[in-house]
This record gives structure tokens, C-alpha cells and sequence, in this order.
């Protein structure tokens, strides 16, 4: 993601958008009020790095992730603290953070690295390493299958589509009304599902490239987790190469990367857009950092003067 693009998350009941500037969330509660936490972001952080190809793409990938796990929260209403002690929480998010971090690096390090001690790939390191490719699709593929059959999860896939919804019409024409962003197209290319996509692929062809330059086997596992940060930057790059040229490779590689997310997005309901539309709103206002709240969506004039 470019400087100047906008970035965003779902959550189970709101929504997330950022750039380098700001980042706002946006709650939804079970009576329709809205909780917004508006944070600046610092200006001189990684400002450096963030210009630098490659280093970037691992910087906007770090952000991303921990973005992600400092919002995922189970509720940020009075009433869920008062059922919920806070020791809970914290253990809860505790553990919702070392497994996504934990599992992530299963996923594209050292999950597919164990294929290497079968017998079955003794003196074929080649095919081990189109397998492991392989591998890394096929499980990332699984997990969305799961992801879609969990329960409760409709709410996050609605509020994953309207997230992206909002930032496709907010992007083409700056309307902002629920009617418009409604016509909007559900996928992005700067989502998560496409990015791991594009980020198992380029992992692959990283090591096959590594094959014909001799890298030794016992050092294959430490390389796989060294080599995140290129990788990552890589597929940052990449991303951001489809993302502007829209020539045939790009559209065929572009309509390829999309089918990903189709495990991922659902048709939201109005109040899911409307939730998109306070976060934008806001991010684009000059609301200053802090916490608001709003009894509903129609009372976001109360707290924005946009610029």
C-alpha cells in the first residue's frame, strides 16, 4: 500500500481504516451506537524506511498484523467489561495474538520446511520445493475454507465486504452514501487473502531460485524464516504493480488473485456500509486523536467537520 492509499480492516463487529497519517475504528454495538477511537499516527516512525523498496512492503506488513491484533478485541462496550473480567480479556487476546503470530509462521516457514525429512524427496530437492509451493496454497486455501464455516463469522465477511466496498467508491468517486458504495465491487486487490496468495507463490519461486544456486538442505529452515521480510516486500511491490497497470497480465493475474477472496466476503446489510462510511468520514475529517461516541450512524455530523 502506497502512502496515500487507504488501508482497512474488519473486525467481528466494526471496522478498521488507516493510512500513515491516522487510523480510525469504528464499533458497532448491539443498539446501533457506534464506539470511534481516532489515532494519529507518528509522522517520523519508520518514516525512512517506509521509501525504501522492499523494506517497505515488511514495514506495511508489520503494521498491518499488529493493527489487526491491537483492535481485535471482543467488544469495546461497557456492557461486555461488566460480563467479561478484565483478566479474561487480556488472557483471551493474549492467546489470540501468539496464534496468529505462531500460526502465520507455521503456515509459510516451517509447516511446508518438514517435507524435506520425507524419504520420498531424498535427492529430488527440486520437486521438494515445487511441493512445498504447493503446500503453503493448499493449507492457505483450508484455512479460508474453515474461516468461512465458522460460526458467527457472517458479521466479519459483511463487514469485510463493506470495508471494501467503501474504499473502492471512496477511491473512483468520493461518494460516501450507502447507495452508492451498494454498486460498488466487493474485492480489492490490496487484501489480505490476496496478499498470502501472492506471498506462498513468491515464497516458492524465492527458493526454487535458491535451488539452482546451491543453498545447502540443513540450512533451508533458518533461510525460510530470514527470508520473510524480502518476501513480504516482494509481494508488496507486486501488489502495488498490478494494483496501477491494468494490462493483460496484470487483468489475468489480478482476476486470478480475486478468487481468493471469495471465501472471505459476504453481501452486508446497510449497517455494516454505514459503519464504513463513519470510518472514512472520519479519517478524512481533521477529528483530532481520541475516543468518541455516537448514539447512531446519523449523528456523525456531531463529531466531524470534514476537511
Amino acid at each position: 500500500m502506497d502512502n496515500n492509499q487507504l488501508g482497512g480492516q474488519a473486525d467481528f463487529n466494526g471496522i478498521t481504516v488507516y493510512d500513515n497519517q491516522k487510523r480510525v475504528t469504528v464499533i458497532r454495538n448491539d443498539d446501533g451506537s457506534l464506539f470511534i477511537k481516532v489515532k494519529e499516527q507518528s509522522k517520523k516512525k519508520f518514516d525512512l524506511l517506509t521509501r525504501i523498496l522492499l523494506i517497505r512492503g515488511f514495514i506495511q506488513f508489520l503494521n498491518t498484523m499488529f493493527t489487526q491484533l491491537n483492535n481485535y478485541k471482543i467488544v469495546e462496550s461497557t456492557k461486555t467489561k461488566k460480563q467479561f473480567s478484565l483478566q479474561i480479556i487480556k488472557f483471551y487476546k493474549f492467546i489470540y495474538e501468539s496464534s496468529a503470530i505462531i500460526g502465520f509462521l507455521l503456515i509459510f516457514t516451517l509447516t511446508p520446511a518438514l517435507l524435506q525429512f520425507l524419504p520420498w524427496f531424498d535427492n529430488k530437492k527440486l520437486l521438494l520445493l515445487f511441493s512445498e509451493g504447493a503446500t503453503r496454497i493448499i493449507i492457505y486455501f483450508i484455512l479460508l475454507e474453515l474461516i468461512s464455516k465458522l460460526n458467527n463469522i457472517a458479521h466479519l465477511l459483511k463487514y469485510h465486504a463493506a470495508e471494501h466496498m467503501a474504499i473502492n467508491s471512496f477511491e473512483k468517486n468520493k461518494n460516501l452514501t450507502v447507495p452508492a458504495i451498494r454498486r460498488s465491487f466487493q474485492k480489492n486487490i490490496r487484501c489480505g487473502s490476496t496478499y498470502f496468495f501472492i506471498l506462498a507463490m513468491i515464497y516458492a519461486i524465492i527458493f526454487i531460485i535458491m535451488y539452482f544456486i546451491n543453498v545447502p538442505l540443513t540450512t533451508n529452515i533458518f533461510l525460510r524464516i530470514i527470508a520473510l521480510p524480502i518476501c513480504c516486500g516482494l509481494t508488496h511491490e507486486v501488489i502495488n504493480i498490478i494494483d496501477r497497470y491494468k494490462g493483460n497480465i496484470s487483468k489475468n493475474i489480478l482476476s486470478l488473485c480475486m478468487t481468493m477472496q471469495t471465501k472471505t466476503l459476504l453481501q452486508p446489510d446497510d449497517h455494516h456500509l454505514q459503519v464504513a462510511v463513519v470510518a472514512i468520514n472520519i479519517h478524512h475529517s481533521d477529528t483530532t486523536e481520541g475516543y468518541y461516541n455516537l448514539s447512531n450512524f446519523f449523528d456523525i455530523n456531531n463529531i466531524t467537520k470534514l476537511s
